[in-house]
């Protein structure tokens, strides 16, 4: 397709495809910048108005680019359009005693002003735009410094700010880290095109005029760059979930109090890092379905997610499964269900209703959960998964306990020695006695670290201890400064008790204040995510012993936010139990369809994605080079082993050049090398430009002629024609359907 214009874009004669396309992206990106600006600084004036305002600007200004009006004429006739609006102001002021609506006088001229100064700014920089090609990189350099402006206030792992970003990920139930790497990608997408339609060759010039444009483009061309549209999608899907792996796990652990999600044995969820604690980012919302006064530790609530009990040489790890078996240990959405331990005493069935509105790897609960049963979603657009939980929750008095006996004597050796592992270091008995040493109960022990703990360890969220990545991560804290968070503390104490013989793990999940809940309904967030350490009292399981530190920095806590929990208790309905799947196999759900959950592809996705592309690519090649075997007309296997043959050549390195014809390439290739296929090249042109064609010549002559030109192939090493074939050069050519 060969396309003749003008530069000109208002002569008949020009293909106006570029300046529409560029016109629109302009068009567009004003009223983007426009709603942004809006929801960040709100000037007062309808954004709609704006809108409208920056279209006439940008189109006014392309029409008066092409005339032969000059830039200071057009700077003139801008501020003509602002001294008449301050002139009709002025009239009417002078007459405002008369008509007596000062008020509304000032409220229409403040928003003409905004108006107009969009208007300007629109129409200034797409006349200078078409005037002078040098403005495409000013304003690419632009776009990119307000993106990263706008965006900047996440750094630091803050994916809550700016504000429009929250806002964005509520109202897409999308998580904060892949809306901000799907905005990243789309400036890019955006940039790239923009980049593309602003310099095609038929992109008009102003100060250019019929200045004539040949352009070829034919199949190849809109292959190639379909080709090229797929990969580069491709390509950032890859860069996506790369950067979203590499994020997450520390992202998780920072905004979360150092306590992330991590659900496989011998890995731990937990992060000795500096952490960011200020985040409202909601998690999930509870509902207790019954009164729970006897709580022995209001107003705070702990929901245990999973428990931390092997200690691997330098930290505490998830135990295999056969220990804990009081953590459920099972993703959000599947059934659970396990038998009352009937030795646990003074404990009661609490039924909770959990509804997540972030991914969760592990399903959490309070204390002790018997039972775990999805529930119907009451809104699938705001919670990404609802279940039920039924726990066996404490409600005996802590003061009871001085007395008690630590560990069970159900456990087996091997569980014993699990819990009551201690850290080779010999520094943590020795700190241990000197705390408690003198004590005989092993419960007045544990009091009386925890509360050594909360009287001489400072809570920051910002420990800042240099350590490697061989070193122990709490001899810092506890032997040094006594500065850490919750996960310092927890392994601390879990060393020390253990030490003391007292068997103990670490818990994590959720740590919350009932007194900001509301009518039973409790509002999760990130920030309230918390580990502390948990001691295992016969008759009455495992029971938190926590810190609450007197010394505390760096920790803004902030309330929960009220017009939330309300917004979210409207969307509520009695909790609905969805039945097994075999009863509803063939049923589905009315509400799936109205969720739009837009994520990222899985590593496995991405592994499966790129082996069959691999596949194909393969595939195509092996018949790009072996076709010719296929059953086939004389001319089809003639066609077929000339391309094989050329196919190899480039592989290897040799191409025609521009203007060589077959029969020169042949000779070219047979005087350099000792390639030769001169007598194949010779048969191709015959078919191709004698009217006989390939008349009178059996098909075995042309498999004999090629043999012998692909059997010269083989002078060639070995190693070198091996590695070739991984050369894409030939596939390349074949997809775009080149000629050969």
């Amino acid at each position: 397709m060969k396309l003749i214009f003008d530069k000109n874009i208002f002569d008949p004669q020009c293909n106006r495809l570029a300046f529409f396309l560029v016109l629109l992206f302009r068009i567009a990106f004003f009223i983007l910048l426009i709603f942004v600006i809006d929801s960040l600084v709100k000037p007062g004036t309808n954004p709609l108005l704006l809108g409208i305002g920056t279209t006439i600007g940008v189109i006014v200004a392309s029409r008066l680019a092409f005339s032969k009006l000059r830039s200071l004429s057009f700077w003139l006739l801008i501020f003509l359009c602002w001294l008449a609006l301050f002139w009709i102001e002025g009239l009417l002021e002078l007459s405002k005693n008369s008509s007596g609506d000062v008020f509304g006088s000032f409220v229409f001229f403040s928003h003409a002003k905004v108006f107009l100064l969009y208007l300007s700014i629109a129409a200034l920089t797409t006349w200078y735009f078409w005037r002078f090609s040098q403005i495409l990189t000013l304003e690419a350099l632009c776009f990119v410094f307000i993106i990263v402006t706008l965006l900047s206030a996440h750094r630091n792992y803050h994916f809550d700010a700016p504000l429009i970003i929250n806002t964005l990920s509520w109202n897409l139930s999308l998580e904060q880290l892949k809306l901000l790497i799907w905005i990243g990608l789309l400036a890019v997408t955006a940039l790239l095109m923009y980049f593309y339609c602003a310099t095609l060759p038929e992109r008009p010039i102003a100060n250019e005029t019929h200045t004539k444009m040949f352009v070829h483009r034919s199949s190849r061309w809109f292959f190639s760059a379909l080709t090229t549209i797929i990969a580069g999608i491709f390509l950032f899907f890859v860069i996506g979930r790369g950067v979203y792996g590499f994020y997450n796990k520390v992202a998780l652990t920072r905004i979360a109090n150092g306590v992330g999600q991590e659900s496989r044995e011998g890995l731990s969820p937990l992060g000795f890092h500096s952490a960011l604690g200020t985040t409202n980012q909601p998690a999930a919302l509870v509902r207790l379905e019954g009164d729970y006064k006897e709580n022995p530790f209001t107003p705070m609530l702990y929901l245990r997610e999973t428990a931390l009990s092997q200690f691997n040489g330098k930290e505490l790890v998830i135990a295999p499964h056969e220990f804990d078996k009081d953590v459920s240990n099972i993703s959000p959405g599947y059934e659970y269900a396990r038998e009352e331990d009937h030795e646990l005493q003074e404990r009661k069935a609490l039924v909770q209703s959990i509804y997540l509105l972030a991914d969760h790897k592990e399903a959490f609960a309070i204390d002790y959960p018997i039972s775990l049963k999805q529930l119907k979603n009451p809104n699938v657009k705001r919670f990404r998964l609802a279940y039920q939980a039924t726990s066996l929750v404490p409600t005996f008095s802590l003061d009871k306990l001085s007395d008690a006996t630590v560990g069970d004597p159900r456990w087996s050796i091997k569980e014993s020695d699990l819990y009551l592992q201690e850290h080779p270091d010999p520094r943590y008995k020795e700190f241990a006695l000197k705390i408690a040493g003198h004590l005989l109960s092993p419960i007045e022990k544990a009091r009386a670290i925890s509360a050594w703990f909360s009287k001489n360890a400072t809570y920051t969220l910002t420990p800042n201890h240099n350590i490697s990545p061989d070193d122990d991560p709490v001899a810092p804290f506890l032997f040094g400064d006594l500065r850490g968070y919750c996960v310092h503390f927890a392994h601390a104490m879990v060393y020390l008790f253990r030490s003391l013989g007292i068997p103990a793990r670490i818990g994590t999940g959720y740590l919350t204040d009932l007194s900001q809940s509301k009518d039973g309904h409790i509002l999760l967030r990130m920030s309230d995510r918390h580990a502390w350490s948990e001691i295992y009292i016969q008759g009455k399981g495992w029971i938190p012993f926590d810190v609450q530190p007197e010394k505390v920095e760096s920790h803004a806590e902030t309330p929960v936010d009220s017009k939330l929990l309300e917004e979210l208790m409207q969307m509520l309905e009695p909790g609905e139990l969805i039945l097994p799947k075999d009863i509803l196999k063939g049923e589905a759900s009315s509400d799936e369809g109205n969720l739009i959950n837009i994520t990222l592809p899985s590593k496995r996705q991405l592994l499966i994605g790129v082996i069959g592309l691999l596949s194909v690519l393969l595939f195509l090649k092996v018949f790009l080079i072996y076709g010719w075997l296929l059953p086939s007309s004389p001319e089809k296997t003639l066609k077929r082993l000339y391309r094989s043959i050329i196919a190899r050549l480039m592989d290897l390195g040799y191409f025609r050049t521009e203007g060589e014809t077959r029969e020169e390439f042949s000779r070219r290739i047979a005087g350099t090398s000792e390639i030769n296929f001169t007598a194949l090249t010779d048969k191709l042109n015959l078919l191709v430009y004698s009217k006989d064609g390939l008349k009178g010549t059996e098909k075995n002559e042309l498999v004999k002629n090629g043999m012998e030109s692909l059997n010269s192939l083989k002078k060639v090493k070995f190693l070198i024609r091996l590695l070739s074939f991984l050369n894409p050069n030939s596939l390349i050519r074949f997809l775009s359907r080149g000629g050969w």
